[in-house]
This record gives C-alpha cells, structure tokens and sequence, in this order.
C-alpha cells in the first residue's frame, strides 16, 4: 500500500547509526521526496532489519505499507541510494558520516532528529 519510502540506513556490526525515511513525491520519487520525521515504529524496523542482516556501512531500502500500516520490506541494497541528494539536502551528512565509518571514528557521527518533514524537489527537469 501506499506510500512507498526509501531509507537510507547507516550501521555498524548489526546496529543502527542512524536512518534518514523519504518519501517519494510521484512514480520512483521522480518529483521529489519528502524527508520524514522519525517515526518509531519504522525505527524499530529498520533496527531489526539491521540486526537480523548483521549489517555495516551504508544501505539503500525501499518499504511499503501492509493494510494495516505496518513497514513491510521491499527490497535492501548493499549501495548508496540513487536518491541520496535528498537526504544530503535536508542536512543529513551521510557520506560524511559513512567516512567516518570507514576510519572507525563512529563517536563523531551525530544523530539526526528530523523534527519535521522536509520537502526535497529536484532542480533538473529531464
């Protein structure tokens, strides 16, 4: 069901770091996307994905709704999203951060409160 999210998910040995949700504004996020505030229950999910895969660095998910609005996975990708402007451009600095990663100084990764929805439009029009 409706909407369809992609999530960026940045973690460690099983862990979540941290999880930026997007939203796709038309067929793909071809419009845009809409950088949601965290959501808990999309939080616990995205932990447990991370923890049941044993994940480290940086993934690309996309997730669906059930009927009954609960996250269902539809797919996981071992790359960056195609769509991580939007989440750089809502001041989220993942490659910062999985550089961090990568030199093991995972204390100087701050966590991301999005607060409130933030709407991220593509400038180029193909």
């Amino acid at each position: 069901f409706e909407p369809s999210y992609d999530m960026d998910l940045l973690t460690w040995k099983g862990k979540l770091i941290k999880y930026v949700l997007r939203r796709r504004i038309g067929a793909q996020g071809i419009k845009g996307n809409v950088i949601e505030k965290n959501k808990k229950n999309i939080q616990i999910y995205a932990q447990r994905i991370v923890k049941i895969f044993n994940l480290s660095w940086l993934y690309d998910c996309d997730i669906m709704l059930d009927k009954n609005s609960n996250p269902v996975l539809m797919e996981l990708n071992p790359r960056i999203s195609g769509s991580l402007y939007a989440s750089l451009a809502a001041g989220v600095p993942l490659v910062d951060d999985l550089i961090s990663l990568s030199k093991k100084k995972i204390k100087k990764i701050k966590k991301t409160n999005i607060k409130k929805k933030i709407i991220v439009k593509p400038r180029n029009k193909f």
